[in-house]
This record gives C-alpha cells, sequence and structure tokens, in this order.
C-alpha cells in the first residue's frame, strides 16, 4: 500500500469517527421536549439536559435524578405537575398527547424517592405510573408517594382516585380501600380501585417496613403530624414528603 493510501485511510477513519461522535453527542438533543423544568432547588439532572434549572425542557425518554434535599416540580405539555422529591429517579417513559381530544398515553416510571402528582388537562386513563411493587393508573388524581426500597412504598392520596395494580407477592394496607369489593384482576396482577387516603405497598410484613427497627414513636418527636390522629396506623414517611414539596400551580 502506498503512502498516499495509507493517508487517505487515516483521513477517513478520522473523519468517520468524528461524525460518529457528532451523531452521539446530537441524538439526546434531538430528543421530543415534553415538558419544562419549572422551578429546580438543589442539585437535579436530567440524561438529556443535564444538570437542570428553572425553565429548561425535559425530554422524552429522560431520566430525571435528584441528590438528597433536592427537587424539581415538572409541568408537562398536558399541564400535568410532577414533583420529582428528595432522593428520587424517574423515567419520562412515553407522552403521547392529543391537545384537541385530550387523550394521550403518559407514562413515567419512578425507582426511588419521593414524588407528587398532579393530574393535568388529558383524560384520566391516559395515565400511569409504574413502580417496582406497583403500578399506579390514575383517575383525577392529586397523590405524594415515597419509593423508600425496591420493596416497599408509602402513598398518601389526597384527592382524586388510583387504580393501583399490585406486583405478584405484594401486598397493600390503606385506610381507603373498599374491602367489600374483591380485587380486579389484570395482566396477572391484583387491582384496587381505592379513595383517598394513607398506603403502604410492598413485599413480606408491611409493619416490618413502616418500623424496622421495631420503634413505633413518631421520628418529628411530638410535632403536629396528620398520623398523629390515628394511632392504629403506624408513622410513614411520606407524610414529611407531602409538606415539603416546592408550592404547585395547582394548589
Amino acid at each position: 500500500m502506498t503512502t498516499r493510501s495509507v493517508k487517505r485511510l487515516a483521513t477517513f477513519a478520522k473523519l468517520s469517527t468524528l461524525c460518529f461522535a457528532g451523531f452521539l453527542t446530537l441524538a439526546p438533543a434531538s430528543a421530543e421536549q415534553i415538558g419544562t423544568a419549572s422551578t429546580v432547588r438543589n442539585s437535579v439532572t436530567g440524561t438529556v439536559a443535564g444538570t437542570l434549572r428553572p425553565g429548561m425542557g425535559v425530554h422524552h425518554r429522560e431520566v430525571i435524578s435528584s441528590e438528597v434535599g433536592a427537587e424539581a416540580q415538572l409541568i408537562f405539555r398536558d399541564e400535568t405537575v410532577f414533583n420529582v422529591g428528595s432522593g428520587a429517579s424517574v423515567m419520562l417513559d412515553e407522552f403521547i398527547y392529543d391537545p384537541n381530544r385530550k387523550t394521550g398515553t403518559i407514562v413515567l416510571d419512578v425507582t426511588k424517592g419521593a414524588f407528587r402528582f398532579i393530574s393535568g388537562s388529558a383524560k384520566s386513563e391516559s395515565y400511569t405510573i409504574k413502580t417496582p411493587v406497583a403500578t399506579i393508573g390514575v383517575r383525577g388524581t392529586i397523590f405524594t408517594a415515597n419509593i423508600l426500597s425496591d420493596l416497599f412504598m408509602t402513598l398518601n392520596l389526597l384527592q382524586g382516585k388510583l387504580f393501583i395494580c399490585l406486583k405478584p407477592g405484594a401486598t397493600m394496607e390503606g385506610s381507603g380501600i373498599d374491602t367489600s369489593q374483591p380485587p380486579v384482576r389484570k395482566n396477572g396482577e391484583d387491582c384496587y380501585l381505592v379513595d383517598p387516603g394513607l398506603f403502604s405497598i410492598g413485599f413480606g410484613p408491611l409493619d416490618d417496613w413502616q418500623n424496622p427497627d421495631g420503634d413505633t414513636s413518631d421520628p418529628n418527636d411530638g410535632a403536629d403530624d396528620p398520623v398523629e390522629d390515628d394511632p392504629g396506623y403506624p408513622y410513614s414517611p411520606i407524610i414529611e414528603c407531602s409538606e415539603c414539596f416546592v408550592d404547585s400551580v395547582r394548589n
């Protein structure tokens, strides 16, 4: 092979590398923007946007993560408000929305941490929130939740209804369950339509998760706490989380 041929091959290889690197750099930026970060406190990052700041867009299939003590309020195109709480990770899995018909498919996959959800203008059946222990369908709803591990979460339904489908082997306790009605079987899972109340969902004995050290005292140490009015319901960290989110435009 001549010296000229070697140089041509080297040049071609360099250009190919640069083009491929450019493609990798530009590909995430071409993701569809589905909403905006309206408020950000402390360190919250996205796999497309990088470090989030107020006014920045969030995108389809983007993973949003917050450090402990950080949070962000996201407003999607259908006016859904989603607060990413402390130590959370959520994938904006699917977002299809027709503003004229107010229909679509909106799927969020939350793997850990606290979050708050306020449904927007899309029809209720458009929303699905996936978690490690249950899949949550929305029925015109405001709720907060805290995923403490892959095995346990707490949930506080403030308004509307939820259609909660438990992962096989998971159980649920809560004040909003109609025990007179049997669960609905859907895709091999037991599903319940629940009213406002406090819920614990997880695998294994739920009391072990709610009181891992056998301590039934309230960590607020006598502070005013909604759970205190119900001695029969164990203290749940979601009560603290529901009070600490940034102000919502739909409050």
